[in-house]
């Protein structure tokens, strides 16, 4: 793809697509990017500002707290400076898609903003990135995958709101989190 073609590609982010990313042309896109700060208090897990934070929170071996308060670039800093000094331990969380699901569902419900667009929105979503080919005279399109946990969980969240509006989704089991964190701290 050459730059020009790349150039009209984003522009027609909120015309035929909603981008999900923090350098998305619209509202809606930026602000359900994991790395948007919209406050929001996770019943069992407490009080997060990004669903970044809160996915790192969750899948590091024990409680970080300061991810409870960073924006999602320090977030990935934090994570990277955990790394450069061997400290990283990342686990697995089996239930990530529903939590992620969840997460984004309390992200909507803490902004009147964010739901109004949210539910108003009929265009489909998408998360990809630019990046310079291997020649640097372009672009090439990197998409994450349609299976992948964020999109995955918006798009439900999408088909679970266009049936119910007033959605009351049950928060997924925490255990598995609660006792690592418990264990390990």
């Amino acid at each position: 793809m050459t730059i020009p073609e790349a150039l009209k590609y984003l522009e027609n982010d909120g015309i035929e697509y909603i981008r999900i990313d923090n350098r998305a042309l619209t509202d809606l896109g930026r602000m359900l990017d994991s790395q948007y700060i919209i406050p929001f208090y996770h019943p069992t897990l407490g009080q997060f500002n990004t669903i970044e934070g809160f996915i790192q929170y969750i899948t590091l071996d024990r409680p970080h707290e300061l991810l409870r308060v960073l924006n999602g670039h320090e977030c990935r800093k934090y994570l990277k400076d955990l790394k450069d000094n061997k400290k990283l331990i990342k686990k697995t969380v089996s239930n990530t898609t529903d939590q992620l699901k969840y997460v984004n569902y309390l992200k909507i419900e803490s902004s009147s903003k964010l739901k109004a667009l949210f539910l108003a929105n009929d265009l489909p979503y998408k998360i990809f990135y630019l990046n310079k080919d291997k020649n640097n005279k372009g672009c090439v399109v990197n998409r994450l995958l349609d299976n992948h946990g964020r999109l995955v969980s918006i798009l439900a969240l999408k088909a679970m709101y266009k049936n119910n509006p007033e959605l009351q989704l049950p928060m997924p089991d925490c255990t598995e989190i609660l006792i690592r964190h418990q264990t390990n701290s």
